[in-house]
């Protein structure tokens, strides 16, 4: 007994049917990628600056530039503006992980939170996730633990 003609067809049919939405997400998140990239790559030639290591995810960007001391950060909100930030670190006293839970204990945020040595300016914060905007982790957990090392690092080296 051999497979009949109608049968290949729907089963090739179904098959399209499941793959479909996935590599229509994977080509949609690639391409958000690439343009919080190319933000992140404006913010760094706007300060005429260099960076030395990023991370990229869909919704935001972090690099560093070791040499001048500066953090870039881009992320897109849910409206879809774009925000930016480039922080001195040579004004920068430590940064911390800032990670909100909920009372099951499911993580609702995740930021770097920059603290000052100037204690009249306000804490600057970088989110890296919100669970209003991304329904689950991708990631980002060890992504900003990694960074808030990578700039701990980078703020013990900088003589003031």
């Amino acid at each position: 007994m051999g497979i009949d003609m109608g049968t290949v067809i729907v089963g090739g049919i179904i098959l399209i049917i499941c793959v479909l939405p996935f590599a229509l997400t994977t080509k949609n998140n690639r391409k958000r990628k690439t343009q919080i990239l190319k933000t992140l790559n404006q913010l760094v030639v706007q300060h005429k600056s260099e960076v030395n290591s990023y991370e990229a995810k869909t919704n935001f960007a972090i690099g560093i530039d070791e040499v001048k001391g500066l953090i870039f950060f881009i992320r897109q909100l849910k409206n879809g503006k774009i925000e930016t930030k480039c922080l001195e670190l040579i004004k920068i006293k430590t940064c911390k992980v800032n990670r909100e839970n909920s009372t099951g204990n499911q993580v609702e945020r995740l930021s770097l939170i920059f603290i000052h040595f100037n204690e009249q300016k306000n804490n600057e914060e970088m989110e890296f996730y919100n669970i209003d905007i991304n329904l689950q982790l991708d990631g980002e957990l060890q992504m900003v633990e990694r960074w808030a090392v990578i700039i701990n690092n980078q703020l013990n080296t900088i003589i003031r």
